[in-house]
């Protein structure tokens, strides 16, 4: 049912104790059902105690679809389903990250990696790959018992269940490229923080 019918049909429902509808949040890529921001207004009206909307649209909206209600004093309802998070390793350059805590990155004067992210050649790409995310500084990180990364690890757990990190071998050794080389051929491996970030954070 779309958009402005199925307003209208439910404000003509009796107040159910629960709901389960098929939703589509702003970050959808699809349009014409009803807004989530919309649904959750009326459950909140009618008092509902539960709430189990299904979001079909990017990730971002099932991050939506996990918190808002419940922010709302609606709680999401649970059937034993579980999110598996996602996190990279590194952050990109023009992130809040990076911009609000520029002391823990590599970065020059004006904010510019000095050094970034990236893989060696391979048999598979001759130039290797060049990300282009700025490094960490993990001795900085290392002087602060590693608080950047327990604040990250604690938000990514306050979004799903569990979570991966992305190119996890980065802790172990990562590889620098200079910043001016416009290829991954002038990189080299250095030493990541290892086992003492995991202690830190654990």
């Amino acid at each position: 049912m779309t958009g402005s019918g199925f307003s209208s049909k439910i404000q003509s429902m009796p107040s159910p104790a629960f709901v389960h509808l098929r939703l589509h949040s702003e970050y959808s890529i699809a349009d014409g059902m009803v807004r989530l921001d919309e649904a959750i207004a009326r459950a909140a009206a009618d008092g509902m105690p539960l709430m189990g909307p299904n979001c079909y649209g990017f990730v971002n909206g099932l991050g939506r679809v996990a918190l808002w209600p419940d922010e709302h004093g609606i709680k999401p309802l649970d059937k034993g389903i579980a999110i598996i998070g996602d996190v990279p390793i590194y952050v990109d350059r023009d992130s809040v990250d990076v911009w609000s805590n520029r002391g823990e990155f590599r970065l020059d004067g004006i904010g510019h990696p000095d050094a970034v992210a990236g893989v060696p050649p391979d048999s598979m790409g001759p130039l290797g790959q060049r990300w282009g995310n700025p490094l960490y500084r993990w001795d900085r990180m290392a002087a602060e018992d590693y608080a950047w990364w327990s604040r990250r690890v604690k938000r990514a757990l306050d979004q799903a269940d569990v979570f991966r990190i992305d190119h996890f071998r980065g802790f172990a050794a990562y590889y620098e490229i200079p910043a001016s080389s416009p290829t991954a051929r002038e990189g080299r491996w250095l030493p990541g923080p290892g086992k003492a970030l995991f202690d830190a954070i654990a």
